[in-house]
């Protein structure tokens, strides 16, 4: 491991101890927010499914509008409607890097994209979690 990133991992995992989980989960649900709207306001599909439900992305100011106004995503609602250019924000495809599956299980695949930063991130957050769970 390359010494800034040991650095910075143990700076992540003191901060992680002596945060409060209540301010954690408040990050995390900011950042459920963030996520939505860009969603929202960048995947077609998704801009779709809200306008069916008569979901105004304006109106999701908090997680509990979140939570209570947003419909709930499925294989059948987006993998079995949509085709992938109107799934994913358009710069992602062009960054892709990799593709995770689900099993396909009910006659319905689902995957999972993520780009080239999110791969080069990915095992360090893997790490972090497991020596912040197990030590």
């Amino acid at each position: 491991m390359i010494w800034h990133k040991k650095i910075l991992r143990q700076l992540t995992l003191a901060l992680l101890a002596r945060s409060r989980p209540e301010a954690l989960q408040h990050r995390g649900e900011q950042y459920v927010l963030r996520a939505f709207r860009r969603a929202a306001s960048r995947m077609p599909a998704y801009s779709k499914i809200l306008a069916e439900h008569g979901v105004n992305p304006h109106e999701i100011r908090s997680i509990a509008d979140f939570k209570s106004l947003c419909p709930t995503l499925n294989k059948n609602n987006t993998f079995a409607r949509f085709p992938l250019d109107v799934l994913c924000v358009k710069s992602a495809l062009d960054k892709l890097a990799g593709v995770l599956t689900s099993s396909g299980h009910g006659a319905r695949f689902g995957y999972g994209l993520s780009t080239r930063v999110q791969a080069n991130h990915a095992s360090d957050a893997i790490d972090l979690g497991l020596e912040y769970a197990f030590q």
